[in-house]
This record gives structure tokens, sequence and C-alpha cells, in this order.
């Protein structure tokens, strides 16, 4: 997903950002001290959560460093209490912040084993799913798939219907990425049943996360008419969050890919890159390169995709890289260079390959999760769609 391409977990860090910080890019001092000096425990510890992903969320790179080392100054001279798990906690976000995801999983891991220690059942259930988040960055379905396992055990101890939802958002997020889109449809399914049982604050930001997921879902899997049914409730849901006009311009643009009509599409990415309260995503550029290529404009298409792949490089989504790839050599082809072509379609082979061995993993992973799910899920057969970016 280049760097957050698909779903991803990004949607679910909605739960830890609000208006205070949705703007700030430097380290509110003031506000972080006043988290640590709560005297409730699981009251500091939802504020400190809440405060390290706002600040890494929005935070330029070149900055966090300095941020991140803020936040430890003042850990320390306010004597924070679990001190070594929140830095180690800090310090996970931090190297995921700068694609160091190995670096990043081995500071999550330490924060497990340090809350594991207190037998904090809030604290492991934030840091095991944030490990979960780094595994599936990763590529390593099988250890993020026990991190979320693990957590929806904590989940389920803290007696807490909203994040029992986020972690079947979660494992929706981890079939999506496998190309698994009705088994990620019927996670989200089962998330807001959950949600509907209970009396959950600001349901509506919920909602949209997971019509907005449903979306992504139906696009790939080249149904109009489920995408457009999504795209209208994203039109009228009730939900101010800050992502939400990046939700209803992109799903709109879907519908002109899923129609072929490209140059109307091309036209909506780049109105949607433009608007002031945009979301960065790559997905955008992956999807333009498309478009261009569809409507023709080969040269566009060629200096995006190489760029796109400049950013993916170090970054494990074979299913990406094969797609762009393939583009490539499409390129190639058209122009009549067939031992560029041939090039380039060497390559995908091998990302396809590496794909196809992940895509297992995760067939044999749904295996194991029917075995402990209860009796009344019902799965459908598995659906992937190989060889384009939308579907």
């Amino acid at each position: 997903m280049l760097k957050k391409l698909y779903i991803a977990t990004v949607f679910i860090t909605l739960m830890f950002t609000s208006a205070l910080y949705a703007q700030q890019v430097s380290v509110e001092q003031d506000t972080l001290v006043s988290i640590i000096r709560k005297t409730d425990q699981l009251e500091r510890q939802r504020g400190l959560i809440r405060f390290i992903k706002a600040y890494f969320q929005n935070a330029p790179v070149a900055q966090s460093a300095k941020g991140r080392d803020t936040i430890y100054r003042l850990f320390a001279q306010y004597k924070l209490p679990d001190e070594d798990a929140f830095t180690n906690f800090t310090e996970g976000i931090y190297l995921n912040k700068i694609k160091d995801l190995k670096g990043a999983e081995i500071k999550m891991v330490k924060a497990v084993q340090l809350a594991t220690q207190k037998n904090n059942p809030y604290l492991l259930y934030q840091f095991l799913s944030h490990l979960g988040f780094i595994q599936t960055d990763q590529g390593n379905f099988i250890g993020a798939i026990h991190s979320y396992r693990l957590a929806k055990k904590q989940a389920l101890k803290l007696k807490n219907v909203l994040l029992q939802a986020l972690l079947d958002v979660n494992i929706s997020d981890l079939y999506y990425k496998s190309g698994f889109y009705t088994q990620s449809i019927n996670y989200l399914d089962q998330a807001l049943a959950l949600l509907s049982k209970d009396d959950i604050q600001n349901m509506e930001r919920w909602v949209t996360v997971i019509y907005y997921n449903k979306s992504e879902n139906y696009f790939r899997m080249h149904n109009y008419d489920s995408l457009k049914v999504y795209h209208n409730k994203l039109l009228t849901v009730d939900d101010n969050s800050y992502k939400i006009q990046t939700y209803r311009q992109r799903t709109a643009y879907y519908m002109s890919l899923l129609k072929h009509d490209y140059l109307t599409a091309i036209k909506q990415i780049k109105a949607l890159k433009k608007h002031p309260n945009y979301v960065f995503s790559e997905l955008e550029d992956l999807n333009l390169s498309d478009a261009y290529f569809m409507s023709g404009q080969l040269d566009s298409a060629g200096t995006l995709v190489k760029s796109l792949l400049a950013v993916t490089t170090d970054n494990n989504h074979p299913e990406i890289k094969y797609h762009l790839y393939e583009l490539l050599a499409q390129i190639a082809e058209r122009r009549g260079d067939a031992k560029l072509a041939a090039d380039n379609f060497e390559k995908a082979l091998k990302e396809s390959l590496e794909n196809n061995t992940r895509l297992t993993q995760v067939g044999n992973i749904s295996s194991q999760i029917k075995l402990t799910r209860p009796k009344t899920l019902i799965f459908k057969k598995p659906m992937y769609i190989n060889g384009s970016a939308y579907g």
C-alpha cells in the first residue's frame, strides 16, 4: 500500500485523535504534563496513548525525533508511572513513523513484556494492537493475527465492546490487504453488529470508518452498485471528523474508475489532492497512474509509477510492487520495447510469487480462525482478484 495504501490501521487512529491534537506538530508540553499528573491510572494511560499517537501522526518526520526526546524528558522529570513501558511504546511509534519497522516491532514487544509484568489489561490491549499494526505492515500476518488474538483476550477482560469491535476492524484490514475481500467485509459486519449492541460514544465516527472500509473492499471487488451504496452512506452520515471529506471524494473517483471514465477520475483525484482537508495518501498516486495509463497518457503514467516504486522499495508490499512492475511492462509493450517489457514482467512475477506465499499464510490463518470463532458466524468463500490496483 505504498506507505499506507489500503485501509490499514490509519483509520483506527481516529480513536486516538481529537480536535485538540489534529493540527498539532509540536509537543504541547503543558498538555502532556497535565496528563502525566492525573491520579486516575486508566484516565492517565488513555490520555497518554491519545497524546503519543496524535503527536507522531501529525508531526513532520524531521521534527518527530526532537518531539520524542521532549516526551522522554517530561516522562522522567514528572516521574511517570510505568515510564519504561511508555518509553518503549513511544519509541515503537516513533520508529514506525520513520519506517524502521523491525526496530518498531522490537520496542513494541518490550512494551508488551513490561505491561505483562504489571498484568495491566488496558496497556496490553493497546500495545498488542499496535504490535499487530506493525507486523501487518511488515507482511508478518501470522504474527499480526497472534497479536490481535492476545489483544482480544484483554478486551474481553475489560468488557469493552468498542475495543472488541476495533480488533475485528484490524483483522478485516489483514484480510483486505491479502485480497480476501469477502472475509474482510464479514469482520466489518461483525464490528458493526457489536457496536450496535452498546451505547458507544462517537458512534457516528466508527460507523464512518466501517462504511469507508467496506467501500474500499467493494472497489477492489469491482462491485459498483455496492460501492455506490456506501458512497451515498458516507455523504449522509452525521460525522464531522477531519477525514470525512477525503473519504467522500475518494469513493467518488472510485466510481469513475469502475465506470472506466478515466479522464473524469483524473480530474477528481487532482481536485482531491488540492482540497484543504485532504489527508495525504499515496493511494491517490497509485490510482492516478492507472487512470493515466488507461487513458493513454503513457509518459505521465510511467513517471508516476517510477516515483511510487522508489518509495515502496524498502516496504514489504509485494502485491503493490507486482502491479507497478506489471504496469511498467504494459507501458513498454505499448511503446514496442519488448526487452524492457520482459524485464518488468519478470520483476512482477517475482513479487507475485512472494505475494502468493503470503496469501497461503493468510489462508491457513483463516482456517485457524474458523476453529476459534463463534459457531454462529459463517464465512463465505474468500475472494481474491489479482493483478489490478482496483480489483
